[in-house]
């Protein structure tokens, strides 16, 4: 999840919360979050696009 906040420049708590959102692609095995690149590139692309149709 650091990964993640790095490049969304986010915090890592936020990271976290994020993880809990159903819509984004982590993958919980245990108490280990894991976030596939490309599913997480994907993810930020679709959440681009829901933005400027909501923006419009």
């Amino acid at each position: 999840m650091d990964d993640v906040a790095r490049y969304m420049r986010i915090g890592r708590v936020k990271a976290y919360e994020l993880a809990r959102d159903p819509s984004f692609p982590a993958i919980r095995v245990g108490r280990l979050i894991r976030v596939e690149r490309e599913a997480f590139l994907m993810w930020c692309e679709q959440m681009k696009q829901s933005n400027r149709h909501q923006a419009s």
